[in-house]
């Protein structure tokens, strides 16, 4: 483990349900030419996080146990999102259906969104669209 690495290790997603505790959550669209780059956990929290790539553009996918109760108010977890006023978005489909996300985006600012269903809770960030966010966020699988 490396100063830098927060605990984070290298996994593979197949069998990262073994350290989690949960089953991990894909999705199922991405936009075209993304690919996975790097999946790590970090025990503390069951983290996992899902790097996709195409070419310098990332995409960051991960999931955790929930940190608030299903319906309560979950801060940004995104450091420097604070100065940005977060706007709710209703999910239609997956696991996180009926559900309501945060998300975050303007000139000069990452796309972020964020979320829970009071078990488990997601975070997206990357080169995406309004549009691509929630259309990734309702195809975790």
């Amino acid at each position: 483990m490396t100063p830098n690495d927060r605990g984070y290790l290298p996994v593979n997603v197949s069998a990262a349900s073994a350290q989690l505790g949960y089953q991990p959550l894909r999705p199922t669209f991405l936009p075209a030419g993304f690919e996975l780059a790097a999946a790590t956990v970090r025990t503390e929290g069951k983290v996992l996080s899902l790097r996709y790539q195409r070419g310098f553009q990332q995409v960051v996918i991960t999931t955790r146990t929930s940190p608030v109760a299903k319906g309560a108010a979950w801060p940004s977890p995104f450091p420097g999102a604070a100065f940005e006023q977060p706007r709710s978005v209703a999910i239609g489909a997956g696991p996180y259906r009926g559900t309501t996300a945060m998300r975050t985006g303007s000139i000069g600012s990452v796309p972020a969104m964020w979320g829970t269903d009071g078990k488990l809770a997601f975070t997206v960030w990357g080169d995406l669209s309004d549009d691509e966010l929630v259309k990734l966020v309702e195809s975790l699988r």
